[in-house]
C-alpha cells in the first residue's frame, strides 16, 4: 500500500486472508493518510454490499473482522478529517446501512407474519382431527355410549 497506493487492491488481498491485524494496519494506514480515506470506504462499501448479495446463495464466505466494515472506520475517524472531501462516501455508507437496518427489519416482520400463519393453520388443522361430538339417538333424542351405537346413513341409533 505504501509503495503502489492501490486501496482496491489492498482491501482485495486483506478480505481474501481475513487476517484482523492486517485489516487494523490498513485501516490505520489510511487514517494516516486521509487522501486514500474516500477509496477504502468506497472499497469497504462494495465489499459489504457484495457480501450481503451473497446472503442465501451457496457462498460460504466467512464474515470479515469487525474493523473491515465501513461503520468501523467511520467510528475511527479524526475529529480533524476535513469533512467535504468525504461527504459523499460517508453518504453513501450511511445509507448502506439505513437500507440494510430496513430489509432486517422488513424481514423479521415477513418471518413473524409467517410463524403466526403457519401456526393458526397447523392448530387449525389439529383441531379438525379431534372435534368431539356428543351422540344422540336419532330418534329418541337420549345419550348413546359409543358401545351401544349403530349407524345407519347418517342416523345414529341405539343398538
Amino acid at each position: 500500500l505504501e509503495e503502489v497506493g492501490d486501496v482496491g487492491r489492498a482491501v482485495e488481498f486483506a478480505s481474501e486472508t481475513q487476517d484482523p491485524q492486517l485489516w487494523e494496519t490498513l485501516v490505520g494506514f489510511v487514517l494516516q493518510h486521509s487522501h486514500l480515506l474516500v477509496p477504502l470506504l468506497d472499497h469497504l462499501d462494495a465489499l459489504e454490499s457484495k457480501r450481503l448479495r451473497a446472503i442465501g446463495s451457496e457462498s460460504q464466505q466467512p464474515q470479515p473482522p469487525p474493523m473491515a466494515t465501513p461503520a468501523h472506520v467511520l467510528r475511527l475517524l479524526p475529529s480533524e478529517t476535513p469533512l467535504p472531501r468525504i461527504a459523499t462516501s460517508v453518504q453513501r455508507v450511511l445509507d448502506s446501512l439505513r437500507l440494510s437496518a430496513d430489509l432486517h427489519e422488513a424481514c423479521s416482520k415477513i418471518s413473524a407474519s409467517e410463524m403466526v400463519s403457519q401456526k393458526k393453520a397447523c392448530i387449525a388443522k389439529c383441531n379438525r382431527g379431534t372435534a368431539t361430538l356428543a351422540l344422540h339417538c336419532s330418534l329418541c333424542g337420549g345419550a348413546v355410549s359409543s358401545s351401544g351405537i349403530v349407524i345407519v346413513g347418517r342416523a345414529v341409533l341405539h343398538q
